[in-house]
C-alpha cells in the first residue's frame, strides 16, 4: 500500500459504525518500521486508553485508508501463488540449529572479534525465512492445517517464524520488512538458551513449576540477555528487532515476562511474535507429552484462559483475526 492512499484524520473524523466504533481500520505511523500499521481495527472501540497509549508511543498522528472511507474494510486475503517445489529449504532443518550454536558460542567468547561472519549468517538465515514463507504465507497455511505436524520439521526458530508471519499476515501486517523483523528477532531472542541442556528445555516446555529456581530464574532472563548479545555485538540489527527479542514473551494481562507490562503498550508487532511464542510454545508442550493438538486446537484454548479480556494472555482481537484466517483456509480446502 503506497504512502498517498493514506489521509490524516482526527478522533471526531473517524467514521463511526452504529455501535459508536470505528468503522475502518485506523492506522498510525511508527518511524521505527517506516511503515503504517493498524491501531485500531474496524469494529473495535477507539478507548481513551488507546488515545494515551498513542501519545506516549508514537507521533500523536491517525490516518485511514482513503480507499476505504466509506465502507467497511474487508477481511485480509492471501496471495495465490502456488509454494514452489523444494522451497523448504534447508535453512528450516537440523542445520539452522547447529549454526544458531556456532553463532552463540562466537557470540559469547570474550575473545572472539570475528563478529561479521556471525551477523552475516543470521541476515543470511533471516532473509532464507522471509524467501520461504512471506510469498506463499497462504499455501504454507494450509499445509499447516493439514498437519502441524510440519512444524516438527523445523528448529524451534523457524517454526515460531512461521506461526508469527501467518500471525501477522491475518492482523494486516503485509510487507517484507515485518516479516524479516520477525525472522531476525525469531533466530537471535533464544540464543542465550543454548546454554542449557536438552532435557532442562523439556522441563521448561513441560513443567516448568519441577525445575529449580535458579535455573528456572536464569530461562525467564533469557529475553533480557539475547536483547543484551543482539544489542552489543550484532551491529546491524535495527530496533525493531531488538524489541521484539526483549518482548516475546509479554502478554496482554501483564503476567508474562522478563518485565511483566502489558503488551498492548508496545508496538502492534511485538504483540504478534508473543502470541507466535506463546502457541508455539503450546504446540511444543503437546508433542512432548504425546498429546498433540493442531494449530487451530492450540489458537483456541487461548480463547478459554479468562472470560474476561483483562486476564487473557493476549489481544482478543489478534487471537480471532488468526482463528478466523485459518478457518477461512480450512474452508478454501474443503471447497478445492
Amino acid at each position: 500500500m503506497s504512502d498517498n492512499h493514506f489521509k490524516e484524520v482526527t478522533v471526531s473524523e473517524i467514521p463511526r459504525d452504529p455501535t459508536g466504533n470505528v468503522a475502518i481500520d485506523v492506522y498510525v505511523f511508527l518511524p521505527i518500521l517506516k511503515k503504517y500499521v493498524i491501531f485500531v481495527a474496524a469494529g473495535n472501540e477507539f478507548s481513551e486508553r488507546k488515545q494515551e497509549v498513542l501519545q506516549k508511543h508514537t507521533v500523536p498522528k491517525l490516518f485511514v485508508d482513503g480507499r476505504a472511507l466509506g465502507a467497511p474494510k474487508g477481511g485480509a486475503t492471501g496471495p495465490t501463488e502456488a509454494l514452489p517445489e523444494g522451497a523448504t529449504s534447508e535453512v528450516l532443518g537440523e542445520k539452522t540449529t547447529q549454526e544458531l550454536r556456532t553463532i552463540f558460542q562466537a557470540l559469547m567468547d570474550p575473545t572472539s572479534k570475528d563478529f561479521m561472519s556471525t551477523t552475516q549468517k543470521i541476515e543470511s538465515m533471516a532473509d532464507d525465512l522471509v524467501a520461504v514463507l512471506a510469498p506463499d504465507v497462504k499455501n504454507l497455511k494450509d499445509r499447516m492445517i493439514q498437519n502441524t505436524k510440519y512444524l516438527g520439521l523445523m528448529n524451534d526458530s523457524a517454526a515460531i517464524t512461521t506461526i508469527a508471519v501467518l500471525a501477522a499476515f491475518a492482523n494486516g501486517f503485509d510487507s517484507t520488512r515485518s516479516y524479516r523483523d520477525l525472522a531476525n528477532a525469531c533466530l537471535i531472542m533464544d540464543l542465550s538458551l543454548m546454554e542449557f541442556d536438552d532435557e532442562t528445555i523439556k522441563g521448561y516446555y513441560t513443567n516448568r513449576s519441577a525445575l529449580p529456581p535458579g535455573v528456572l530464574a536464569k530461562i525467564l532472563e533469557h529475553p533480557t540477555k539475547s536483547y543484551g548479545v543482539a544489542a552489543g555485538k550484532i551491529k546491524t540489527i535495527n530496533d525493531a528487532a531488538l524489541q521484539l527479542i526483549l518482548h516475546h514473551h509479554e502478554f496482554h494481562n501483564g503476567k508474562g515476562f522478563p518485565r511483566g507490562i502489558r503488551s498492548e503498550t508496545l508496538f502492534p508487532l511485538a504483540r504478534i511474535l508473543a502470541l507466535a511464542v506463546d502457541v508455539f510454545e503450546h504446540l511444543k508442550a503437546s508433542e512432548l507429552k504425546k498429546t498433540p493438538v493442531t494449530l487451530n486446537q492450540a489458537m483456541l484454548a487461548l480463547k478459554e484462559d479468562g472470560v474476561e479480556p483483562h486476564s487473557r494472555r493476549h489481544s482478543k482481537k489478534v487471537i480471532d483475526h488468526m482463528i478466523n484466517f485459518l478457518a477461512a483456509g480450512e474452508r478454501e480446502s474443503v471447497a478445492s
